[in-house]
């Protein structure tokens, strides 16, 4: 015999049974409510981070490829590498494939490979990049070029400034016991880069003191501004260097001259230009034999290489060879080499080791009948900073 709940619970369960189906809508109830709450529309799809880009443009700004953001200044595009100064990150150098997105606050001149033009579509405007595209904008009007063209980005900048790079490496190397001796070496590379020209300046001493005697005391300045004729070919329109050691006699030797160079490899990794012209020599010994003139002055034929190229992400290689065809009088064949490895130690700092090798075919004997030997070879270890 079954028995029959309590009077309390009868009441409870009946009331659980009416409002069920009023307080638990359907899946059909559910999306009316969902289509009533945007108006009958589906809702737009969230975008993406990486489809993100910055809509108050206050400084230029960099999307690589990862997704990640820079926000600084542009410094310059060549060889396939952007200079970038991050407000956080201080200089980078980032290569152009690792790019997803670019768009910059300020106006800049660009120049682009052209059919119709050996140097190249020369331009100038604010910059977007993105999806294989360069986008310029300007006062006048707008323009689009296909990104695989783009040579060179330059700063429009009011000052001058803007246009020039300096980067310096010092070495010190101090003795003091039963020898007192000290050692400095100094280098200084300076560029100043158009989309048109190219100004290099480069130094490099040495000093060298061994119980309060010099044992070394060399300066050498070279300078070279190149005119670009094709995106490859350039003229330099005037190269010349300042040389000085009076332990190889040389009191001052002056070269200056003109040639024509051409760009070898120019990509991503490596940047290879050859050149060369002929040009006058101007050589004053220390001291001479009796009877020679100190001074000769003779034309001369100059040939020269730069070779640099990014071994890893870490480690660059960097060689300069020049060579100098004249007469016997004034030394006859001498040449220039220096190669460095620098190893970049963070952002701004480097730890540079090259190796000097100089050489003068015909030295020019002293008053006292010595001849300086041929050759001088220099080991340098220092560390490099951008100035």
């Amino acid at each position: 015999m079954l028995r029959r709940p309590p009077p309390l619970r009868r009441l409870l369960l009946a009331t659980a049974l009416v409002l069920a189906p009023a307080s638990v809508p359907t899946a059909a109830l559910a999306g009316e409510m969902a289509d009533a709450a945007t108006g009958g529309k589906p809702p737009a799809p969230q975008a993406r981070w990486l489809d993100t880009r910055p809509r108050q443009i206050e400084a230029d700004w960099v999307q690589l490829k990862s997704g990640e953001w820079l926000r600084g200044k542009i410094i310059s595009f060549h060889n396939k590498k952007l200079e970038f100064d991050s407000d956080e990150l201080k200089e980078q150098s980032i290569k152009l494939e690792k790019i997803r997105y670019l768009k910059s606050a300020r106006s800049y001149s660009l120049r682009f490979e052209s059919a119709d033009d050996r140097l190249g579509k020369q331009t100038s405007g604010k910059i977007e990049i993105h999806s294989g595209e360069v986008y310029v904008s300007n006062d006048y009007h707008d323009e689009r070029y296909a990104l695989p063209t783009l040579i060179s980005i330059a700063r429009n900048d009011s000052t001058e400034l803007g246009y020039w790079q300096a980067k310096a490496t010092l070495s010190l190397n101090i003795r003091r016991g039963n020898t007192e001796q000290t050692d400095f070496a100094a280098q200084l590379h300076a560029s100043r880069r158009t989309t048109l020209s190219r100004l290099t300046l480069k130094y490099l001493g040495n000093f060298t003191s061994t119980d309060n005697s010099q044992t070394a005391n060399n300066h050498r300045l070279n300078a070279n501004y190149d005119i670009f004729i094709t995106t490859r070919l350039f003229w330099s329109a005037v190269f010349g260097e300042y040389f000085r050691d009076p332990f190889q006699n040389i009191s001052h030797r002056l070269l200056a001259g003109t040639g024509i160079g051409y760009n070898l490899i120019d990509s991503n990794k490596t940047d290879w230009h050859v050149s060369g012209g002929p040009g006058i020599k101007e050589t004053r010994y220390t001291t001479v034999e009796a009877g020679r003139d100190p001074s000769e002055s003779t034309l001369f034929l100059a040939l020269k290489s730069d070779f640099d190229t990014e071994l890893n992400s870490k480690v660059d290689l960097i060689a300069t060879y020049s060579i100098n065809l004249a007469n016997r009088a004034s030394g006859g064949y001498t040449h220039h080499a220096l190669g460095s490895i620098e190893t970049e130690l963070n952002k701004w700092l480097d730890f540079d080791v090259s190796l000097v090798w100089d050489r003068v075919q015909y030295p020019a004997k002293t008053a006292a009948g010595i001849t300086p030997k041929q050759d001088d070879f220099k080991l340098l270890v220092g560390l490099s900073f951008d100035l």
